[in-house]
C-alpha cells in the first residue's frame, strides 16, 4: 500500500423561508383507507454536518477513495448517524485517460441538472482544454420538487417532493451521460451533454408525481392513468443541455446554462448569473458576490443543483449570493431568492440561506 492521504470539512447551515410553506404526504386514516394530508414545515431549520474523506494510493496509476458523513438538525432527537457517502477506485489509464468505478461524484454540464452522487461507472478522456467523458449507472438524488405558489384560493406556498429513486434496483433508472467540454481561448469555457435515460418511461415517470392519484377511485384512476399513457406513449426521458462562462477580466465572471428534455413540452430549465470577486477559500480575506436569474419549467429536467434554488420545477426568481474567507479554509456563505414565484405568476416564500464551512 502506498501514501495515505486524510481529509475532512464541516459545515453549520442556518434556512429559512419569510413564510410558512405546506406539502402534501398520502397516509391511510382509521379505516385504512389512503387520504392526502396536509403537512406544515418548519420556516427556519438550523443543522451541522461533517465529512471525512480517506484516499489510499495503491500504485502510480491508481487510488481508492472512502468518505463518511454524519449530518444533524439542532436540538432534534437522536445522534448523528455515519454512513458511507462515497466509495470508489480510480484508475489512470494512461497521460489522458482516467476511469472511475464506485460510488462517486457526478457533475453533469454545468451544475443545473445534477451534481449529485453516481453509482456506476464515468471515464474521462483529455484535459482541461478539451475533454469528453461518458458516465453509465445510477443517480440516487433524482428527485422532483415542483412549487406551487400563493392565490385567492389556496394561500401560501405549497410544494412536492417525490424521489425517483426506488428500493429495488431492477425500478431504477440507469443513465447513460455522455459530455464534452472545452476551453475557447484562457477566458472562455464551453460545455454540452445528452443525458440518455434507460428502464423508465415517460408515462410512469408523469404518473409519479401527479398528486393524489392514488386516492381516486379505481374507474377514474383508470381514466388517469390511461390519458397519461396515451399522451406520453413512446416519449423518452433523454434530456440534454449546453452551458458556457466567460472571465470578462477584473474578477468579472459571466455564466449560463439552459436544459431540456428531448421529447417533453414545458421542460425548459436555464440559468443566467454574473459574479465580481477573487473568492479562495484557502485565502482569507477573498470574496465574491453574485447576482443569478433561474427559470424552471414545470417538467424541467432539474434534480439535484448545484444551484442553491429551493425548488426544482415550476419556479422563477432572482437571487444574490456572497462568499468570504474569514480566515484561511474558513468560509462564510449566504444566499438569498429576490421576487420568486411560480411559473404562472403567484408569488412563492422567499428562501435564505446560510453556512460557515470549515475544511481540514
Amino acid at each position: 500500500m502506498g501514501n495515505f492521504k486524510f481529509t475532512g470539512d464541516a459545515r453549520l447551515k442556518f434556512t429559512g423561508h419569510d413564510a410558512v410553506r405546506t406539502t402534501y404526504v398520502v397516509e391511510k386514516d382509521k379505516d385504512d383507507k389512503k387520504v392526502l394530508t396536509e403537512k406544515m414545515m418548519k420556516k427556519s431549520m438550523f443543522d451541522y454536518r461533517g465529512r471525512v474523506q480517506f484516499a489510499a494510493t495503491v500504485n502510480e496509476n491508481m487510488k481508492a477513495v472512502i468518505c463518511m458523513t454524519a449530518s444533524k438538525e439542532f436540538g432534534a432527537a437522536g445522534t448523528p448517524a455515519a454512513e458511507v457517502d462515497r466509495i470508489y477506485v480510480q484508475r489512470n489509464l494512461g497521460k489522458y485517460l482516467t476511469a472511475t468505478a464506485g460510488r462517486h461524484d457526478l457533475f453533469i454540464g454545468g451544475g443545473l441538472t445534477y451534481d449529485g452522487v453516481a453509482e456506476g461507472v464515468t471515464v474521462m478522456v483529455g484535459k482541461d482544454a478539451l475533454n469528453a467523458s461518458v458516465s453509465y449507472g445510477y443517480a440516487p438524488d433524482l428527485k422532483y420538487n415542483a412549487v406551487m405558489g400563493s392565490t385567492k384560493d389556496k394561500p401560501g406556498t405549497d410544494f412536492n417532493t417525490v424521489s425517483f429513486y426506488a428500493e429495488e434496483q431492477k425500478d431504477n433508472a440507469q443513465l447513460a451521460v455522455f459530455q464534452l467540454k472545452g476551453m475557447i481561448g484562457k477566458n472562455v469555457k464551453v460545455g454540452g451533454f445528452y443525458t440518455k435515460v434507460n428502464g423508465v418511461k415517460a408515462a410512469e415517470a408523469v404518473k409519479t408525481i401527479t398528486t393524489g392519484i392514488e386516492l381516486l377511485k379505481s374507474d377514474k384512476a383508470k381514466e388517469v392513468n390511461e390519458a397519461i399513457d396515451k399522451k406520453y406513449d413512446k416519449k423518452s426521458l433523454d434530456f440534454y443541455g449546453f452551458n458556457a462562462s466567460l472571465n470578462l477580466g477584473h474578477n468579472v465572471m459571466v455564466d449560463g446554462e439552459f436544459a431540456k428534455y428531448k421529447d417533453l413540452k414545458h421542460s425548459n430549465a436555464w440559468t443566467a448569473g454574473i459574479a465580481y470577486g477573487a473568492y479562495d477559500m484557502g485565502k482569507a480575506g477573498t470574496w465574491m458576490l453574485k447576482a443569478q436569474y433561474v427559470d424552471l419549467d414545470v417538467l424541467a429536467p432539474v434534480f439535484s443543483s448545484t444551484l442553491w434554488t429551493p425548488y426544482n420545477q415550476n419556479f422563477k426568481t432572482w437571487a444574490v449570493s456572497g462568499k468570504y474567507a474569514v480566515a484561511k479554509n474558513i468560509g462564510l456563505a449566504a444566499y438569498s431568492t429576490i421576487g420568486a414565484k411560480d411559473k404562472q405568476g403567484n408569488d412563492v416564500a422567499e428562501y435564505y440561506r446560510a453556512e460557515l464551512n470549515y475544511n481540514f
